[in-house]
């Protein structure tokens, strides 16, 4: 890449080269040198789709180094300027998780919804319907709880309803309905087969919902299970 970045006859090859010379250090954290990569790049030049990519490559400069503000920004250019539904749709959904990891519901709920404008894939959709629920104030409550009711009678979604009781519990929660909360986290648990990462997460709600209590022994059985499922990292 540095060589084509540098002696392709073609301009526009150079500039691509640069991007993916962006790429690669990106993926490698030698941000000193994705720096410079960026610097070089002659934005000017770019057609929409390389001016896509460019961004693309911009918020994940920002996002491996955690500055998800700076990330937001260029994300929503990348966004602007990509015309594939399915790749607009994957930009959308990881913009909902960089609001919610700034911890900011409305922003995160508003993208997760916007991302399902773009129909994408179902396991992104149904992820992104999840990430809404755990987003949701109690002015979404109802509709995502008859979505998900609604959802658990659909048989494609078998293998997923551990995270749609998950989904319910955390609605639950928005509305301080915790007994509901506990019934449809025990119901997670029970449905999950194979998602230890889902099983783990509602017996960890479980006890710090009964530690919350002063249900102490529950709790420290909760958590034991916890403990017991989650990897070692």
């Amino acid at each position: 890449f540095r060589y084509v970045a540098v002696e392709s006859e073609d301009e526009l090859t150079k500039e691509e080269a640069k991007i993916w010379l962006l790429r690669v250090y990106n993926q490698e954290n030698e941000f000193a040198e994705a720096s410079a990569a960026m610097r070089q790049v002659r934005k000017g030049m770019l057609t929409e789709e390389l001016k896509a990519d460019f961004h693309a490559a911009e918020a994940e400069y920002f996002i491996l180094q955690k500055r998800y503000e700076e990330a937001l920004d260029v994300l929503d250019l990348a966004i602007k300027a990509e015309k594939r539904k399915r790749v607009r749709a994957r930009y959308t959904f990881i913009k909902g998780q960089l609001y919610d990891a700034l911890e900011r519901p409305e922003e995160a709920y508003r993208a997760f919804s916007d991302c399902l404008e773009f129909r994408p894939e179902y396991a992104m959709e149904f992820q992104a319907r999840i990430r809404m629920a755990k987003n949701a104030g109690n002015n979404n409550a109802a509709d995502l709880r008859a979505m998900f009711k609604k959802m658990l009678r659909d048989d494609k979604n078998i293998e997923y309803r551990d995270q749609i009781y998950y989904a319910l519990a955390l609605l639950d929660l928005s509305e301080n309905k915790k007994e509901d909360a506990i019934e449809h986290l025990q119901s997670s648990i029970k449905e999950s087969t194979n998602n230890q990462v889902q099983k783990a997460s509602s017996f960890l709600l479980l006890a710090e919902l009964n530690l919350e209590a002063q249900a102490y022994a529950p709790a420290q059985a909760y958590y034991d299970s916890t403990a017991s499922l989650i990897s070692k990292d």
